[in-house]
C-alpha cells in the first residue's frame, strides 16, 4: 500500500498530479536530445528547466499551514533560419518564387521562354 503523504522530492514527481510534471520535463528532455541529434554541428546548448516557485499559506496569527508550489517548465533550443530567399511580389499581394530557381524570381520555364514573343536576352537585374 502506497504511502498516505510523500515527501516533496525529484523521485516523488513521477507520483504527483498523476506524474504530469515529471512526463512533461521528460517530454521537454526527448525534444532536447532529439535536436541534439538533428543538429549535431550546431554547438549551442540545449536547456530545459525545471523552476519551482513556493508561495507560503499563513493562518490568521501568521503561522505557516500550508505552501502553495507550482512548477513552471521551460526549454530554450537554437533558432532554426533559412538562407535568405528573393521572391517576386505579385499583384494579388502574394509572394512568388521560381520553382526551379527559388533565387531568380524573374527566371523561366524553358516553356515560359518558348512561350515568350520577345525570346530574346532579357536585361540582366542586379542583385
Amino acid at each position: 500500500m502506497k504511502p498516505h503523504m510523500l515527501t516533496l522530492s525529484l523521485p516523488a514527481l513521477t507520483e504527483l498530479d498523476g506524474g504530469a510534471v515529471a512526463e512533461a520535463w521528460l517530454e521537454l528532455a526527448q525534444q532536447a536530445v532529439a535536436d541534439l541529434h538533428n543538429r549535431p554541428q550546431l554547438k549551442d546548448k540545449r536547456k530545459v528547466t525545471l523552476t519551482v516557485e513556493f508561495s507560503p499559506v499563513p493562518d490568521k496569527s501568521g503561522e505557516l499551514i500550508e505552501v502553495t508550489t507550482a512548477f513552471k517548465l521551460k526549454s530554450s533550443l537554437p533558432t532554426s533560419a533559412s538562407r535568405d530567399f528573393r521572391l517576386s511580389p505579385a499583384k494579388d499581394n502574394l509572394l512568388k518564387f521560381g520553382l526551379f530557381n527559388p533565387d531568380d524570381p524573374s527566371q523561366l520555364t524553358l516553356e515560359e521562354a518558348a512561350a515568350r514573343k520577345d525570346a530574346g536576352p532579357r536585361p540582366i537585374k542586379e542583385a
